[in-house]
Formats: C-alpha cells, sequence, structure tokens
C-alpha cells in the first residue's frame, strides 16, 4: 500500500526489461505538476558471436512539488538486468534499487466512529482539489532492493529443467496523522503516527516441464517445488490528539509529542514471519489435434497448496517476543482444472476453477491485536468465457465467482478472520482497429461483491455484515482507451482514456458511500524526423490528467471510514533522445 494510503491492493508481476538485438541508448527529460522533473536513461547492448549476452540498465531521478499544495516527491531508481541464451542454458540476473521519499504528502481521511460504527450522516464533500489537510511534519522515506535469478535448461527438445530464487529488502520510516472528521463541516482532530517497517522476503522455485504423446493425445507436464519466506519487524511513538481546523481550511500545529510507544524504533523487533512452501503437479491434455485441451493439476501447500501448500505464521509482540497463541499453521491440497475448446481459428472458449490457501488478515492499528496476521484463508474461484481474435479485432467476455475469507472487527474490537467475501460478474474486453490508423481498447466489469456471512458468530459481533456489499469495492468499473495516428503528419498521435468507478460503500453496514466519478486524461506524441550521425530519434510527449479537474474521493480503505481523494489536473510533458 502507497504511504498515502489508497484501498487498493493486490500483486502486480513485474517483467524485467531485456537488451534487444538493436542496441538501445535513450535519455529521457520530463516535467509534470507545479515543478517536478525528471531524468532517465535506458541503455541496453548484446555481446557474443551470437549475441548470447545482453545487458539492461535504467535510471531515473525525479523531485519536486506535485500539484497539490506543498506536497514534494523525491524517486531514484536504479536497475540491471543481465541474461545469457546459450543452446541448452537461458538464465538471468536482475537487481534494482529504489528510493522514495515524499514530505507533506496529502493523505486520506478518516470519519469518525464510535464502537466501529461511524457517527456522520453522510460523506463530507470533497475538498478543493488541490487542498492538502496533511501536516508539515508528514512524510515517508521508503527504501527497497532486491535480487533475482532465473535459470532454464533444456534436457532435450521436450524437457526443460528450471529454477529461480529471489530475495528483497524493504525499510520504512514514516510519520502520517489522517485527519479524524468529527462532523459535515469538516472538523477535524490528527494524531501523529511515526512507525519504522521492515521486511525481508526469500523465494525460491524449482521444477521441470515437458511434453510427452500417448497415442492421440498429447501431455503438458509440470511438477515444481516453490518457497516463500517472509520476517516483518516495527515499531512505533504515537501522540494524543490535537486541533486541525477543517478539511477544507487546514491548520495544522507543530508536531505533538509522543504519549505512546512500543518497540525499538532504531531497530525494530520481529513481528511476523511467514513460511509458505508448496508442491504443484498438473498436466494439459491435447485431444482433437489440439483443439480441446484439458488442463488437471494439484498444488499442497504447507504454511510456515492437486497443490500441496503449507503455510507457518507465527506472530511476535513489539519486543519480539513470539505469541504461541497467536500461531499459525495449515496445509491442504488444492486443485486446479480447466478446459479450452478452440472452436475456430478465432473462437475459443474456456473453463476453469482454482483453489488456494493464503496467510492473510492483518489486523489494522485500530484493534487490540494490531499488526498480527490473524488467520490462514481459503479462496476458490470459477470462471467460464470466450476469446475472440479476428484481423483487427478482439476481445472476451468471462463470467467468474470468486470467494475468500477475510477479517472483521468485531463489537470487542478484535480483528478476526471471520467472514467471507463472494465477488460474482462478468468482464468484458474488446480491442481493434476499425478505420486504419485508428485504435480503441475498451473494457468492463461489472461485480456483486456481497459478504454472505460471519463465520462463527456466536455473538452475533458482526450480523449486520451479513449480505451487505464489500467495503471499497465499486458494482462497476469501465475504461475507454483510444489512439489516433493523424492523417497528413508523419509520427504524431493523439490519445484519450476515459475511466468510470460506481459508487463504494465506506462502511460494512451500507449506510455511507461515496458517488460515482468519471475521470479524462488526453496525451499527444510526436517523433520528430531528424537527420543526425549522433541522435536517431526525437520523442515528444504531453499529457493532461484529469482534463476537467473533477473533484471525487478516489477510493475506500477496507476498514470503517478511510478516503482517498482523486489527484487534481495535472499537467505532464517529456522528451526522449535516441542515439
Amino acid at each position: 500500500m502507497p504511504a498515502a494510503g489508497s484501498g487498493v491492493g493486490g500483486n502486480v508481476n513485474i517483467e524485467p526489461k531485456r537488451a534487444d538485438s538493436q542496441p538501445t541508448q535513450r535519455v529521457s527529460v520530463d516535467y509534470t505538476g507545479r515543478g517536478q522533473a525528471g531524468v532517465s536513461t535506458d541503455i541496453g547492448r548484446r555481446f557474443g558471436d551470437n549475441e548470447q549476452f545482453g545487458v539492461r540498465a535504467n535510471v531515473v531521478n525525479r523531485e519536486g512539488e506535485t500539484e497539490i499544495r506543498k506536497e514534494r516527491d523525491r524517486t531514484t531508481g536504479a536497475f540491471l538486468g543481465l541474461d545469457y541464451h546459450g543452446d541448452k542454458l537461458e538464465s538471468s540476473l536482475d537487481m534494482g534499487y529504489t528510493k522514495s521519499t515524499i514530505h507533506h504528502g496529502r493523505v486520506g481521511i478518516r470519519l469518525n466512529t464510535l464502537n466501529n460504527v461511524i457517527t456522520l450522516p453522510s460523506v463530507p464533500s470533497v475538498p478543493n482539489n488541490r487542498t492538502n489537510y496533511s501536516t508539515a511534519w508528514n512524510y515517508a522515506d521508503l527504501e527497497s532492493r532486491y535480487v533475482m535469478m532465473k535459470n532454464d535448461y533444456h534436457l532435450n527438445d521436450q524437457w526443460v529443467a528450471y529454477s529461480a530464487i529471489g530475495s528483497s529488502h524493504n525499510n520504512e520510516w514514516s510519520a502520517s496523522g489522517a485527519p479524524l472528521v468529527s462532523d459535515m463541516a469538516g472538523r477535524s482532530t490528527v494524531t501523529r503516527l511515526t512507525t519504522h517497517y521492515k521486511s525481508d522476503t526469500t523465494s525460491g522455485l524449482v521444477g521441470l516441464r515437458g511434453k510427452v504423446t500417448t497415442g492421440p493425445i498429447s501431455h503438458q507436464l509440470n511438477i515444481n517445488y516453490s518457497g516463500i519466506y517472509n520476517r516483518s519487524a516495527s515499531a512505533y511513538t504515537m501522540s494524543t490528539a490535537q486541533d486541525f481546523g477543517t478539511i477544507y481550511d487546514p491548520r495544522p500545529q507543530s508536531s505533538p509529542a509522543t504519549a505512546y510507544s512500543d518497540g525499538n524504533m532504531a531497530n525494530p523487533h520481529i513481528r511476523s514471519k511467514n513460511i509458505n512452501n508448496s508442491v504443484a503437479l498438473s498436466d494439459t491434455l491435447g485431444f482433437w489435434q489440439d483443439r480441446v485441451r484439458v488442463t488437471a493439476g494439484a498444488r499442497y501447500q504447507h504454511i510456515a497448496g492437486a497443490r500441496y501448500q503449507h503455510i507457518d505464521v507465527k506472530n511476535y509482540s513489539y519486543q519480539g517476543v513470539e505469541d504461541k497463541n497467536a500461531a499459525l499453521k495449515a496445509h491442504r491440497w488444492s486443485p486446479v482444472y480447466g478446459v479450452v475448446f478452440k472452436a475456430s481459428e478465432w473462437l475459443s472458449l474456456y473453463a476453469n476453477h482454482i483453489e488456494g490457501l493464503q496467510a492473510s488478515g492483518t489486523a489494522p492499528s485500530t484493534t487490540l491485536n494490531s499488526g498480527y496476521i490473524v488467520g490462514l484463508g481459503r479462496t476458490r474461484q470459477n470462471e467460464v468465457g470466450l476469446k475472440v481474435e479476428k484481423g483487427r479485432y478482439g476481445g472476451n467476455i468471462g463470467l467468474f465467482d470468486m470467494r475468500r475469507q477475510v477479517g472483521l472487527t468485531g463489537s470487542d474490537n478484535v480483528y478476526r478472520l471471520a467472514g467471507e467475501q463472494r465477488n460474482q460478474g462478468v468482464e468484458v474486453n474488446v480491442f481493434g482497429e476499425p478505420v486504419l490508423g485508428w485504435r480503441i481498447n475498451a473494457g468492463s466489469t461489472w461485480l456483486r461483491p456481497k459478504m454472505p456471512s460471519a463465520n462463527g458468530d456466536e455473538n452475533k459481533r458482526w450480523v449486520s455484515y451479513d449480505g451487505k456489499d464489500a467495503v471499497g469495492v465499486p458494482r462497476n468499473q469501465w475504461t475507454l482507451g483510444t489512439e489516433w495516428d493523424i492523417p497528413r503528419v508523419e509520427s504524431l498521435m493523439v490519445q484519450g482514456n476515459l475511466l468510470h468507478t460506481s459508487r463504494q460503500y465506506v462502511d460494512s453496514s451500507n449506510t455511507l458511500r461515496i458517488p460515482s466519478w468519471t475521470r479524462l486524461d488526453i496525451g499527444v506524441q510526436y517523433q520528430m524526423p531528424i537527420q543526425s550521425a549522433t541522435v536517431s530519434a526525437i520523442t515528444w510527449r504531453a499529457g493532461v490528467e484529469n482534463v476537467t479537474n473533477e473533484k471525487y474521493w478516489d477510493t475506500v480503505g477496507t476498514n470503517n471510514g478511510y478516503l482517498t481523494q482523486g489527484d487534481p489536473r495535472t499537467y505532464t510533458l517529456s522528451m526522449s533522445l535516441d542515439f
């Protein structure tokens, strides 16, 4: 979760850059907002008699004031990717370092609650887009570094042995205070929370995949073992509340004195360990000249998942003392199966089912068991759909049903893995080029994000959540993107993106919600014709995000009453030189 908070969670898979057959030598400069300037370089080259060695390096630095008053960001990053492509061995080594500093960053707001029930009759109106209702002592320093190695060894034309290992380290210092809004006039108090958080993660994978044929049936086999180890540590200090003015006219005071603290801020003690080991098996069978493919597999998971998975989680106090009563351990076989029918060269139909086990539900800071991982949740997903790609057009439609166990805060202010969220919906995506030079890419999702049950609710602590919509999950989202190559002007292209998110509930009882919002972004790109012995191309890009300067609450946190505001109209300009 970013320092400013967003309520949006998940994982992003990043595909590292690789050196192309043609050398890459690019320098870019950019300017954003009220005074945020940046410079970056991208260099890639292949070496060797058969160009089997590759190097790709990227460096970036960006610093300055954003469109939000007094907010300043600084980002520095350096990344290196090495790869080798031999006759049998393919190997890569990636490493990177990033440091991000945000001063006076605009945070979200919190709505006042009593016994986990929001006391305001409705959601306050949105402040001016440039209003910064954080404090001068708000800051976040985030530092991250990683290294990863992957190897594929081709035993023969049919079988490949593969492995991967990686490690990352994160270190964060922050001082923040989200205004606690007590009435519709926006009157607020603020409490300073200073934290030092560190985490170390190591993961590894080893496996074998290959192809065999038994009569008319083809097989794609895969077996692997994977393991993830995560260790996190943290400490904090906290002040008492102080008057803040309103979120429309903030008048923050100097940083208040510390009233509470726990842990060693200079060297935080361990707070949790998470070990996840699993073995996976799968076979994709091909029938009717591979027009029908059936996948069946499993993972056994052991957390310390058919997939066999084992999970082992240990929780610790801020002094680093293990809380054996809060330890978690589970293992299970998790199946996966699916089928794809290639009805024609341009149409495929599919269906699948997958299950998993994961450590989830970290108790929020406002609960009695703050910071503890409270459960090992089971997830299940079913999906059916079709995919089309014919000529310059394509798209897909899918119907899905996803269920996962979630954490809930009870009337005793203890956070437990005590409910199940069920997301049922339809996803549609289309893309194409209706007219030569005009491209479109659009997608939409309709969701029914229900909380159908609260488990183990013998004391009726969560009865108000049954059948309600999940907090912060919109029922509909859609995006329409387009690009147009301007006729008679070579290498000039205009772009546009229209984004829409429907209303979202703010509280578990579904009494408050933020309105839907729609945002327009536009841009233009021009590659200048150039004749130079040293510069091969100059590319200009300009854009405007939130063209209409729409005021809106962007997202809702998973806890009751936490809101973040959308960014104001923002101008961007960049120039890239290829040598």
